[in-house]
């Protein structure tokens, strides 16, 4: 969302040093680790978004997935500013920040 940062990239798992495979599946018993690398020019002026979907088995007239968009941004290192948007009626888009690690995001 942001086109004036420089070095930004997204790591799966912390070796990784590329850019996430889009779109990448997540499970109860799976969960997914990305990072975020920032460059010596960039800044905490960024902003980017994560969307997770249930996958369901489609009703023909109607979706029935749950859909949860975070919007994510930084004041400063470890300052996170996260606005999560949620699709489709009972969706509950969760998160939480972990110590040394981040945050974690979830919908129930």
């Amino acid at each position: 969302m942001t086109e004036n940062e420089q070095g930004i990239f997204f790591v799966e798992n912390n070796t990784n040093q590329s850019y996430v495979q889009n779109p990448f599946t997540i499970t109860e018993s799976s969960s997914f680790v990305y990072g975020l690398v920032v460059g010596s020019q960039d800044d905490f002026n960024m902003m980017y978004s994560l969307t997770l979907t249930q996958k369901v088995v489609p009703e023909p007239f109607r979706s029935n997935s749950r859909i949860c968009v975070f919007l994510i941004g930084a004041k400063a290192a470890a300052d996170p500013m996260i606005l999560p948007v949620s699709f489709n009626g009972g969706t509950n888009c969760t998160w939480k920040s972990v110590v040394l690690k981040g945050e974690n995001f979830w919908v129930e």
